[in-house]
């Protein structure tokens, strides 16, 4: 799952890619309030035969709509919250269709409205042993943060594992 920020700015095919094997595609899932997700998204125009949806707000049009159906893309009508996808409803959507498990992949804006609506039960963080400095960069999680390290989310259990010169770092948050 991805928001259309995203979608956006990498334009992601949200499809696996693994060298010299076969793998198996994710059901796509992009979180746009108002359907602004161009039409010429590599997301959108996929090849593969998992499903692509889009949870969209109460307000966007029924044409926009009926176009998206058109394409095999399924549109989930959800309820907002503060103007945004009400995210609980989403993933109640999304456990109505047998979804169990969900990997939120991109998008700082919505791992950090996950993480503040206390959504998330399990993190991978991957980390590369590279510094790029300077304050142009994008933080993994947007919005309101903790003011002191004591007020930070904690993760427990935590496990960490290489790949290469990666890092990745797994735990449960302690909310």
């Amino acid at each position: 799952m991805v928001g259309v920020g995203t979608v956006l700015t990498d334009d992601p095919q949200l499809t696996t890619r693994i060298k010299r094997r076969k793998g198996r595609d994710p059901a796509r899932i992009i979180v746009d309030t108002h359907l602004r997700i161009p039409e010429h998204a590599k997301v959108l125009n996929s090849d593969s035969p998992s499903m692509t949806l889009i949870a969209v707000g109460q307000d966007v049009p029924h044409g926009r709509l009926k176009r998206i159906g058109e394409r095999g893309i399924t549109p989930l009508v959800c309820p907002l919250r503060e103007g945004r996808i009400d995210l609980k409803a989403l993933l109640e959507m999304l456990g109505q269709r047998a979804y169990t498990s969900l990997l939120v992949e991109g998008g700082s804006t919505l791992l950090g409205s996950m993480i503040r609506e206390k959504l998330v039960d399990k993190f991978y963080v991957f980390k590369a042993p590279k510094i790029f400095g300077g304050n142009d960069g994008i933080p993994m999680a947007t919005g309101p943060g903790p003011k002191t390290m004591d007020a930070c989310l904690k993760l427990r259990n935590v496990k960490v594992r290489r790949f290469g010169d990666d890092l990745l770092i797994r735990g449960y948050p302690e909310y």
